[in-house]
C-alpha cells in the first residue's frame, strides 16, 4: 500500500530549466565563463547538484562560487514570477491528498529559494513535508533527504514512491530502498539518460503519475 509520494522539485513539479538557463547565462557572462548553447546542453552538465554545475561551467574558486551564488539569488528573485508549474501538477497533488496519500518534496535546491515558489504557487496546503539543500548533511543521490522525509512522516520505505526527472533522483530512491521510482521525461534529463538507470516507470506528463502510483 502506498502511503507517501515524494517529488523532486525543479523539472518534476516546476518548469525551471529555461529560467535557470537565463540565470546561468548572466552568471557566466559576468564571470567570463563559457555557456552551453542551449538549455538542453546545460542540463547535461549536472546530475542535480549546483556545485557540480558550477564546476562544469568553470566556476571553481571560492571567490567565483560566492559571486555566482550572489548573482543566482538576485536573479532568482527577479525571475520568480516567470516560473510555472507543469500543467496538471496541482490536480495530481490534490488527488493524492483526497485519497489519503501523503506528499513531500525532496530537492537539492536551496530551501529559501524553493519555499519562495511554494508560497507563490500556494502549494503548502498540499504538502506534508519539504526537505531541501541544508536540511541534511548529504543531498541526492545520497538517501539522507528521503530518510528524513520518511522519518518526519512516519512512513516505511516499502510504502513510498519517488517521482523525479534526473538520474540522481533514481539513484537516491534506489539507495533509500523505496517501493517504486517514477522518472519523468519533461524535465532536465532525457528519456535516454533515465532509461539507463531502469526506473520502475517512465512517464511523459504529470497526469500519468496517478496511473503509476
Amino acid at each position: 500500500m502506498i502511503k507517501l509520494v515524494m517529488f523532486d522539485w525543479d523539472g518534476t513539479l516546476v518548469d525551471g530549466l529555461s529560467i535557470n538557463y537565463r540565470i546561468y547565462s548572466e552568471i557566466t557572462k559576468k564571470l567570463e565563463k563559457r555557456m552551453p548553447a542551449s538549455p538542453e546542453e546545460l542540463a547535461k552538465l549536472t546530475d542535480g547538484k549546483w556545485e557540480e554545475l558550477y564546476y562544469n561551467l568553470g566556476i571553481r574558486t571560492k571567490k567565483e562560487i560566492r559571486q555566482a551564488t550572489k548573482i543566482y539569488h538576485e536573479l532568482f528573485g527577479r525571475f520568480r514570477n516567470d516560473f510555472r508549474l507543469f500543467p496538471g501538477v496541482v490536480d495530481v497533488l490534490s488527488s493524492l491528498k483526497e485519497n489519503g496519500i501523503k506528499t513531500g518534496i525532496i530537492s537539492n535546491c536551496e530551501k529559501p529559494l524553493m519555499l519562495m515558489l511554494v508560497d507563490k504557487f500556494n502549494l503548502s496546503g498540499y504538502l506534508d513535508a519539504v526537505v531541501a539543500h541544508g536540511d541534511t548533511e548529504n543531498v541526492k543521490p545520497e538517501p539522507d533527504q528521503i530518510h528524513l522525509c520518511l522519518e518526519k512522516l512516519a512512513v516505511k520505505p516499502e510504502h513510498a514512491v519517488f517521482v523525479g526527472d534526473m538520474t540522481n533522483d533514481i539513484k537516491a530512491a534506489r539507495n533509500a530502498k523505496l517501493r517504486k521510482v517514477i522518472a519523468v521525461t519533461y524535465g532536465w534529463h532525457t528519456r535516454k539518460q533515465l532509461e539507463k538507470l531502469k526506473p520502475d516507470a517512465i512517464i511523459d506528463s504529470p497526469e500519468e503519475i496517478l496511473e503509476n502510483v
